[in-house]
């Protein structure tokens, strides 16, 4: 759920919203390494790359802790296509 809205110029707003983020522990014994991806396989546009956190069916890893945090997200359009953008490099000028 959105919360406070800064808009730093015609393009660019800060939404505050509310995330639920989960610490995990590694599960003993360890899990059997990763099989290595294929660095030709192309990845689909957007895609950064694979998370570093683990699925949550994963057995290799122990669910530790929930907390709800609140971010503030910088959004601006797209200038090609008009899309919405999370984009983390913009930076609030606005002090709170």
């Amino acid at each position: 759920m959105p919360g406070r809205i800064y808009r730093s110029s015609e393009t660019v707003v800060f939404v505050e919203v509310v995330v639920r983020a989960t610490t995990y522990t590694r599960a003993c014994p360890p899990p059997e390494s990763p099989t290595p991806r294929n660095t030709a396989e192309s990845e689909p546009a957007g895609v950064v790359g694979p998370s570093c956190a683990p699925s949550e069916s994963d057995p290799g890893w122990v669910a530790v802790e929930a907390n709800w945090l609140r971010m503030t997200v910088p959004i601006t359009r797209d200038p090609d296509d008009g899309r919405l953008v999370v984009d983390p490099h913009l930076v609030s000028d606005h002090s709170s």
